[in-house]
């Protein structure tokens, strides 16, 4: 969404972008990108890039990697719509709000085959839902990702001014502020594996913020021999970096069901949660 970027201090809100696939509608990435994955992982180390080792060339990935990213958005849409190889995550939305998000396919791998030579392409999740996004409805999520196949991550650590380049966030972040929660999102049918073994659906919140109001309905694991994730679906985190386990309270009032899984475990706590139902 054109309201953020470099330097771009104020995010104003915007309304009504839809991006709707007609026929086959595919969003393919490079075949040598300059830079893939987050803002932790430096080019030519821990993931692949061209630009790794070159004089004036940022070294590590930020929010540019991402494939659609759109923030302070209400009233949209995406759907129709095949993402292969992305340089990072393939969706990410940071503060949307009232939107639908229906028929998207993912196809990314953790580790690709470049002129002939293995290379480690890290943070390919299919779709992420960062901190602030509510009202959300994702519908029939298919194909496989590298890393987390659809993610809800609401994390404010640290502050942080929006427009910089030493994120994978492009809004900026105020840690205590009520606008950083998750809630009523709703996800159905999301029929995907993680190539990278590790989550197909995963929610995480730290630092106080709140995630509440959350429908899971329907996960069906397609791993084939060889892959297991470590969760089909997880909750929480303790990490000392995201402030570890997060308070008893913040999160809640979730419902997960349907859940065929194939990982090493169907359903991970790895945090708090309360007043919620899993079957």
């Amino acid at each position: 969404s054109a309201n953020c970027g470099q330097g771009i201090a104020t995010v104003k809100p915007v309304e009504n972008i839809h991006l709707l696939g007609i026929g086959n509608a595919q969003f393919v990435g490079a075949d040598h990108p300059r830079a893939t994955g987050d803002s932790a992982k430096t080019l030519g180390v821990r993931t692949y890039g061209t630009d790794a080792g070159k004089a004036g060339c940022k070294q590590t990935g930020d929010w540019r990697n991402i494939g659609i990213l759109m923030a302070n958005v209400a009233h949209f849409s995406i759907r129709g719509i095949t993402l292969r190889n992305a340089h990072c995550w393939a969706i990410s939305l940071e503060q949307c709000s009232f939107g639908t998000i229906r028929e998207i396919t993912f196809f990314a791998e953790t580790n690709a085959v470049i002129d002939g030579k293995p290379e480690r392409i890290l943070n390919r999740d299919g779709l992420d839902l960062r901190r602030g996004c509510h009202d959300i409805s994702i519908d029939t999520v298919t194909g496989y990702t590298g890393d987390d196949s659809v993610a809800l991550t609401a994390l404010a650590v640290h502050e942080r001014p929006a427009g910089i380049l030493e994120s994978t966030e492009v809004m900026g972040v105020v840690p205590g502020d009520p606008s950083n929660d998750i809630y009523n999102v709703t996800i159905r049918n999301v029929l995907s594996c993680s190539r990278g073994c590790d989550h197909i659906v995963r929610f995480l919140n730290a630092s106080g913020v709140k995630m509440h109001h959350i429908l899971l309905d329907g996960v069906v694991d397609t791993s084939p021999d060889g892959v297991c994730a470590h969760a089909a679906v997880r909750i929480g985190d303790r990490q000392p970096a995201w402030g570890g386990v997060a308070p008893l309270g913040t999160a809640y009032a979730f419902q997960v069901r349907n859940i065929t899984s194939k990982a090493r475990q169907a359903v991970l706590i790895d945090g708090s949660l309360t007043d919620s139902v899993i079957s």
